[in-house]
C-alpha cells in the first residue's frame, strides 16, 4: 500500500464567510479613506465689534446700532466667507446689535455662517461695504469663534 496525502480544504461555506469578512474590512477601510480625503463643511460662528463713542447709538433693551462711517455694519448686513480668489463660498447676515455691559460705545453683532466648504488654502471674512479689507483666517480657525473689531 502506498501512502497518499490527504488533501484538506475548508468547506465551501467557511470559505465564503472568510471572503465576505475580508471584503467587508476592505470596503470599510476604503470608505474611511475617502471620508478623510473629502473636505467637510464648516459652521463659522463669529462676532463683529464696533467701538466708536460717536458712531454707536443705544436703542434701549440692550440693543444698539452703528452710524456714520460704520453704518454699513448693522443688523441684517451681509457677512460673506470668501476663498483666496475672492469667490463667495457662503454668506449670512449680522444679528441684532447688542451693547456690551461696562463698555460704552461698543456694539456687538453676532453671526453664524453655515455650509462653508472645506479644502481652501485661505478663507476671508467680509462684512459691510467694500472699502474694509476682509479678515483672513486658515481653515483650522473656522471652527473656533472668530472675533473682528473695528473702531478706535
Amino acid at each position: 500500500m502506498t501512502d497518499t496525502a490527504e488533501q484538506t480544504t475548508a468547506p465551501p461555506r467557511n470559505r465564503r464567510l472568510i471572503i465576505a469578512a475580508v471584503a467587508a474590512v476592505l470596503l470599510v477601510g476604503a470608505g474611511l479613506l475617502v471620508w478623510t480625503l473629502i473636505p467637510s463643511d464648516h459652521r463659522v460662528v463669529g462676532v463683529i465689534y464696533v467701538k466708536d463713542d460717536a458712531d454707536v447709538e443705544m436703542l434701549g433693551a440692550g440693543n444698539c446700532r452703528t452710524l456714520g462711517g460704520y453704518a454699513d455694519i448693522s443688523t441684517g448686513s451681509q457677512v460673506q466667507i470668501l476663498n483666496g480668489n475672492d469667490e463667495v463660498l457662503a454668506y449670512d447676515t449680522l444679528q441684532q446689535g447688542r451693547l456690551i455691559d461696562g463698555q460704552p460705545g461698543v456694539c456687538k453683532f453676532d453671526f453664524v455662517v453655515r455650509g462653508v466648504p472645506g479644502g481652501e488654502d485661505v478663507y476671508r471674512i467680509k462684512v459691510g461695504s467694500g472699502f474694509r479689507p476682509p479678515y483672513t483666517v486658515r481653515e483650522d480657525q473656522l471652527d473656533s469663534e472668530v472675533g473682528i473689531a473695528f473702531g478706535t
